[in-house]
């Protein structure tokens, strides 16, 4: 039996939401779970929630990961999925401009 082939709906759905010129949210923090690295994430607020359009993650070890609809995943790691909650990331609040600047700088 030959299984159909399954095509990943995230990143046209990401791509929807980033070009949708709805304001974007941009946030910098550590997770609990995750002590190894700091998060900076842009989101945009669909349904009432906040959902990750792209995002950086430094690692205490010097390497950079950056992901987007662009680059959903790959060996590392992978563009968060769902709807995420700054607050209860403890996420503190960055500019556009800062969030910008880190990914250009970062750009491999």
């Amino acid at each position: 039996m030959q299984w159909p082939v399954m095509r990943d709906q995230r990143g046209p759905a990401i791509r929807a939401l980033a070009e949708s010129g709805r304001a974007t949210h941009h946030w910098r923090g550590r997770h609990d779970e995750v002590d190894d690295r700091l998060f900076l994430f842009e989101t945009i607020i669909d349904q009432g929630a906040h959902w990750p359009i792209r995002h950086i993650e430094v690692e205490d070890t010097g390497r950079v990961l950056r992901y987007s609809w662009q680059h959903l995943e790959d060996e590392h790691g992978f563009l968060a999925e769902g709807e995420m909650d700054p607050e209860a990331w403890g996420l503190e609040r960055i500019t556009a401009q800062i969030f910008e600047t880190t990914w250009a700088l970062t750009r491999s």
